[in-house]
């Protein structure tokens, strides 16, 4: 499936080689709550029954009356699973009084696993990149501890050209100041979804959960391929997701702490 976004990445600085170093890199971090949706990533009927809770985590609404979310999901249909494939849900509940889901922006991409990165990696990062997320509606949230959920990705039967699913989705959720949210990650055949008394299915290899804020961090162009990066100031290693555009050009890179990881 081919990128839509056709927008070419700009050059940040003089081109580096070597390794990574922090003059090589420019950070635009909004401080949302970064929850990422990716394990299991390949989803069975054996171990992500119809339908299932993937993930679920909950956040306190700051004294502003906003919570700001980016939620990060990323699922294969393996061999056992949808016949006719699965849609992706995210569930927002307050947890007392009301409130709403306002400057909801979106994008998802299905691709082939022969080829996750071409079809979806580099089609994610571009829209995330430039700002080019789907607007979608708000809606409100009109009861403490009802949820309501939208439709996040849908992937194909397994073995399709769209058995894998990739999604951003960014959006505030506005409620009363220090009153609690819950966020969950959802799989489904159809319209159904898992009851909200449901526990998340065992995670299974890859990422799931949230950390306190995130980022994105443009490379500049003709960079060497790097492993795990050390930061020069702490003793550990970042948790690195990169889709590079073509060989020798400018990446995009997504960059978390492993000891920042919650859930």
């Amino acid at each position: 499936m081919p990128c839509t976004f056709q927008h070419p990445l700009q050059t940040l600085s003089a081109a580096q080689t070597g390794d990574l170093t922090a003059a090589d890199l420019f950070v635009r971090d909004d401080s949302r709550v970064l929850i990422v949706s990716d394990s299991p990533e390949t989803l069975t009927l054996a171990t992500a029954p119809d339908p299932s809770s993937l993930y679920q985590c909950a956040h306190q609404i700051p004294v502003s009356g906003t919570l700001s979310i980016r939620v990060f999901l990323y699922h294969l249909n393996g061999q056992g699973g949808y016949a006719n494939g699965f849609n992706l849900w995210i569930g927002v509940t307050l947890l007392g009084g009301s409130g709403s889901i306002q400057n909801h922006r979106s994008h998802s991409i299905a691709g082939s696993s022969s080829d996750p990165i071409g079809t979806v990696g580099i089609c994610l990062a571009r829209a995330h990149a430039f700002g080019l997320l789907n607007i979608d509606g708000d809606f409100n949230l009109p009861l403490p501890g009802v949820e309501q959920a939208f439709l996040a990705g849908s992937a194909g039967a397994h073995g399709s050209s769209t058995e894998l699913v990739g999604s951003v989705h960014e959006f505030d959720v506005v409620g009363p100041p220090a009153s609690g949210a819950t966020i969950r990650t959802m799989v489904s055949s159809g319209a159904g979804l898992p009851p909200q008394s449901q526990m998340p299915i065992p995670k299974a290899g890859n990422t799931r959960g949230w950390w306190p804020s995130s980022s994105i961090t443009a490379i500049v162009s003709a960079v060497k391929d790097v492993g795990p990066v050390v930061h020069p100031d702490e003793n550990t290693y970042f948790v690195q997701e990169r889709s590079m555009f073509q060989p020798g050009s400018a990446e995009v890179t997504a960059y978390a702490w492993p000891r920042d990881r919650f859930g």
